[in-house]
């Protein structure tokens, strides 16, 4: 996959920390959007299967629960980026996988190349920022439009039901640590830093990519997604 940035124990795509990827390119580009210098495919660069494991691994030794996908726009690399979390899926079967795409999940499940990654995915944020919608309680989503998806139990359903999870109201007790949006966190407990989602801040470590090197209606409808 083409990729800007990698960070381990990143805390804003969920209610957990991720080792999160910043895919580069974009077809979409809204307007209003937080990261326009990856809209460009040579913003990044291209990273192999074996080097996105390791910062996984890597991640999960550090206490990492998950992987987050962002961008840019992550289906817009469809082949590449399911391949990345089938291997997630089958080295690290407990952690959760997020996806956060333009796209909305009605649009996706029309493109049989995308289905791969769909298939694989735990939580799908879709849907484009749009300015007019966007609030700053939303906990992980950026505009009121944009939907968190629980794509496993919408799986389970045979897809006959999106099922969307509420993460907007959401807060984890951890070991040693709350998390949840910061709106919340700081209602709860005043006093502390929220920063992040949690109520301490803790070390993100970082590893920076260089840049510039990088169907029919009918079948729509059998997919369980």
């Amino acid at each position: 996959m083409y990729i800007a940035t990698i960070r381990q124990g990143h805390c804003s795509e969920g209610p957990w920390k991720n080792t999160t990827l910043w895919v580069a390119g974009c077809s979409i580009r809204c307007q209003g959007c937080f990261n326009p210098e990856l809209w460009e495919r040579k913003s990044g660069r291209r990273v192999y299967l074996r080097k996105l494991i390791k910062a996984v691994r890597q991640g999960r030794t550090s206490g990492d629960q998950g992987v987050a996908v962002v961008g840019g726009e992550p289906f817009d690399q469809p082949l590449a980026l399911g391949l990345f979390l089938l291997a997630v899926r089958a080295l690290f079967p407990h952690h959760l996988i997020t996806v956060y795409s333009g796209y909305t999940l009605e649009n996706l499940r029309r493109h049989p190349k995308k289905w791969l990654a769909l298939w694989m995915t735990d939580y799908l944020v879709d849907g484009p920022f749009m300015p007019r919608q966007a609030e700053d309680n939303l906990g992980y989503r950026g505009s009121r439009n944009q939907r968190v998806i629980d794509l496993k139990r919408t799986r389970n359903n045979l897809g006959r039901k999106i099922v969307e999870a509420d993460w907007d109201h959401l807060i984890v007790l951890g070991k040693d640590q709350l998390s949840g949006p910061p709106h919340l966190l700081q209602k709860l407990l005043p006093t502390h830093s929220a920063d992040c989602g949690f109520v301490e801040k803790e070390s993100q470590p970082e590893m920076e990519l260089p840049a510039n090197r990088i169907y029919n209606s009918a079948e729509k409808e059998k997919m369980p997604f």
